[in-house]
Parts: C-alpha cells; structure tokens; sequence
C-alpha cells in the first residue's frame, strides 16, 4: 500500500513563503477531498513554519515522503486537529519523531521510528519502534475518494485463498466418495 500511495501524483504543491523565509512553507490543495503532496526527506526534515491554503476541514492528506531518512517534528503541529493526516515515508529506513505533539498517521514499514519525544495521536505502522513518544488514540479515517479507493481495494489474504482450497477439497472428497458408493450398489 505505501508503494502504491507513493505512485499516485501530486494533486497538491507547496512553495515558500516569501524570499526570506524559505523554510516556511506554504502547502496549497486542490479542492479534493483527499490531497497528495509530493516530498523529499531533506526538505521535509528542513520545513519550519507551515500554512495551509485552499485545504478544507476535515480533508485527507497524504505526505508522500522519499528518502531514507526523515525527521517529523514540532513544525507540523501547524496541522491541528482539522485533518485526516497520513505521512507516508515510503523510502525511509529511519523516520526521528522530535518535539512533536500531532494527529497524524504514519505508514513506514521498513523504517524504525528512533529517538525523541513528545505526543502523536494516530496511528504508525512501521518496522521497528525505538521511541520514547507517547502514542495517543487517533484513527486514519477512511477517505472516500476514487483516486484513494484505487489503492485500499481490499485484496484478499492468503488465508482465505487456503480456506477457499480446503473447502473445494471437502467437495470433491465427497463427491468422489458418494461416486464410489453408486457405483457399489450398481
């Protein structure tokens, strides 16, 4: 799923503030219900001051983050409570949570989430967990978008493909058994 969320293209941007604040950012959407942003590790790990532009309450966004280290910190407790946020950082090896009090979601399964402090409301999937952040109820909601139901398809688990072949074992046991009995009393 990380892979797949990572192919789906931007439908959001982000630009500096101005000449002099470089690393205040200022994200723009689109109008959608779920928007995608396109980013790289050292530029995500260098953001400062965050704005958010034309993003509705209550939208969905998804941070696609590329590169193997990353650093989510204070900066992005900008984000409120106003959004349903999931940082995927789908390159990452290592992803340091620092000074951080959010509602977001994180989807990092070859990382480990090392080092640091502070509170994240959601939810982290993830490879390994080496930190001291306090984990706090919170949920990614399901978003209804087209562009986002692409990727969550369900798709079944082994298990149930086992479970399929052991019942159309059990049929042709028995249809095999009950052939056998026929043609004894014949």
């Amino acid at each position: 799923m990380s892979s797949q969320l990572a192919s789906i293209s931007a439908t959001g941007s982000y630009a500096a503030q101005d000449q002099w604040n470089q690393n205040s950012k200022i994200f723009t959407g689109s109008g959608a219900s779920v928007e995608f942003f396109s980013l790289n590790a050292n530029d995500f790990s260098s953001f400062n001051n965050l704005f958010f532009n034309s993003i509705a309450a209550g939208t969905t966004l998804v941070f696609n983050v590329a590169g193997d280290n990353a650093s989510l910190g204070w900066q992005w407790q900008s984000l409120g409570s106003s959004y349903n946020v999931l940082f995927n950082f789908y390159e990452a090896s290592n992803v340091t949570l620092n000074s951080l009090s959010i509602n977001a979601n994180i989807l990092a399964v070859d990382a480990t989430i090392n080092s640091g402090s502070g509170n994240l409301f959601g939810t982290v999937i993830a490879n390994n967990w080496n930190n001291s952040v306090t984990l706090g109820n919170g949920t990614f909601a399901a978003a209804n978008s087209p562009l986002f139901n692409t990727v969550t398809a369900a798709v079944p688990e082994p298990h149930h493909y086992a479970l399929l072949l052991a019942g159309l074992m059990v049929i042709l046991v028995t249809a095999k058994r009950r052939r056998r009995l026929l043609t004894a009393r014949v």
